[in-house]
């Protein structure tokens, strides 16, 4: 295939490289002199391990054109890949000027181009910049029935180790339209890579924040825990490698489903007791702090969130820490109802807050917060006497996901269980995160 590249930087130059390897014809857009001048030679403007091994340098020279001029390359290719560098604005902001340039030129060149067009967005922006800013730009100046295509292709290319990840790729998502031609990707990409996993734009551009956030926490988390732990003489290198042995809860997918905040006799014990032992010998624990502060705002964000309904009561299936216990230490669900109860005594309106869940669990808490908590003894009940639906650690059936709508007041639901089909398209129902 035809494909231009834009920006030759690390992703750029990788990403040509390897395409180059697998036999595709390759034109390079790039402005920086530096750049087009080793490109030209037969260099890469980089270095990255296995690189400058990968492709003869003849088969560079006779099969990666470099252009300087956007409106020559796209009429020259039927793919084009935007790769060029989205950096931080003084402010902390995403800098999509680049990126906003590029597509600005791309989208003169296709006005003068009679063939359809592909464009795979690789560059790292924000959720919602394809489809409000960049797509637009695009499609400006040319008719609805051009054939233009658009995608975002988002990269997991470690420096050290990019070659490979793009041969053998940890995750390969496409961001894109129903009607996008995906065997043309496919066709892109090496034999033998993964199936592309399709989504929708703003979840592939989200993909990327997702990965780098969780690799920088786990750096900070390793890093942190060792400093605290190093000054009781723990070997660190042995308590980790024996934590990531844990495949099933340490290292997996358990824990990593957004919903509502942590409770329980262990989690926020364990935090609490690091903390501790920082201060004990003198070391900043930024980090676990702020896993209590996150952790105390996800209650406060359910509070505010509940306020702006307006309600007169509000029902709850399940007030644990965790489904299918009768253990409520440290329970977020009853943090939440304390902060709305102390509210509620504070302020003239007043909030009734109704519970339902397990005999046992119940029992431990009849009683116990006096006036304006109140206990239901059937789910029945709990419909009937509340304004909103609160869908905690209580695992509810169909028949009963079935009452809820029929009932059509708000719902809440806390993340603890997989609702059924009906109920996520119910449209009074609210999912939090």
């Amino acid at each position: 295939m035809k494909i231009s590249i834009f920006g030759m930087g690390y992703v750029g130059s990788v990403t040509a490289a390897c395409l180059l390897k697998e036999g595709h014809s390759i034109v390079a857009v790039e402005i920086v002199e530096d750049k087009v001048d080793k490109l030209r030679r037969g260099e890469w403007p980089i270095f990255e391990k296995g690189l400058d091994d990968l492709v003869p340098r003849e088969i560079i020279v006779k099969d990666l054109k470099v252009e300087t001029d956007a409106m020559e390359a796209v009429l020259k290719t039927e793919i084009s890949i935007i790769c060029v560098g989205t950096p931080n604005l003084p402010d902390g902001n995403v800098d999509i000027t680049y990126v906003s340039k590029t597509v600005e030129e791309i989208n003169r060149a296709l006005v003068r181009k009679k063939a359809d067009h592909m464009i795979l967005i690789r560059s790292t922006v924000p959720p919602g910049t394809t489809e409000s800013i960049l797509s637009p730009i695009l499609h400006r100046d040319i008719g609805k029935d051009k054939g233009l295509t658009v995608g975002f292709y988002p990269e997991f290319l470690r420096e050290g180790s990019a070659i490979k990840d793009f041969f053998e790729p940890s995750l390969n998502v496409l961001g894109c339209d129903r009607d996008f031609p995906i065997e043309v990707v496919n066709k892109l990409l090496p034999d033998g890579i993964k199936d592309v996993r399709m989504t929708s734009i703003k979840t592939a551009e989200s993909i990327k924040y997702a990965n780098n956030s969780f690799h920088a926490l786990k750096i900070a988390f390793a890093n942190e825990l060792a400093s605290i732990c190093s000054q009781y003489g723990v070997n660190m290198e042995e308590t980790m490698d024996i934590f990531c042995q844990d495949t099933t809860l340490n290292i997996s997918p358990y824990y990593l489903r957004p919903g509502f905040a942590f409770g329980g006799s262990c989690l926020p014990k364990e935090i609490r007791g690091i903390i501790s032992m920082a201060k004990d010998k003198k070391v900043e624990s930024a980090l676990f702090e702020g896993i209590l502060k996150s952790n105390d705002n996800m209650v406060e964000r359910f509070v505010s969130f509940v306020y702006r309904m307006n309600p007169s009561s509000i029902g709850y299936f399940g007030i644990t820490f965790k489904p299918e216990t009768d253990d409520i230490r440290e329970s977020p669900v009853l943090r939440a109802i304390e902060v709305l109860l102390s509210k509620s005594t504070s302020y003239s309106k007043v909030i009734d807050q109704i519970v339902f869940d397990n005999d046992k669990a119940i029992s431990k808490v009849r009683g116990k917060f006096g006036d304006g908590f109140r206990i239901a003894d059937t789910p029945e009940e709990l419909l009937l006497s509340s304004d909103v639906i609160v869908l905690g650690p209580h695992r509810i059936d169909r028949a009963v996901e079935s009452k809820i709508i029929s009932c059509g007041k708000p719902v809440i639901d806390l993340k603890w269980h997989r609702v059924g089909e009906n109920l996520s398209r119910y449209p009074n129902y609210h999912s939090f995160h």
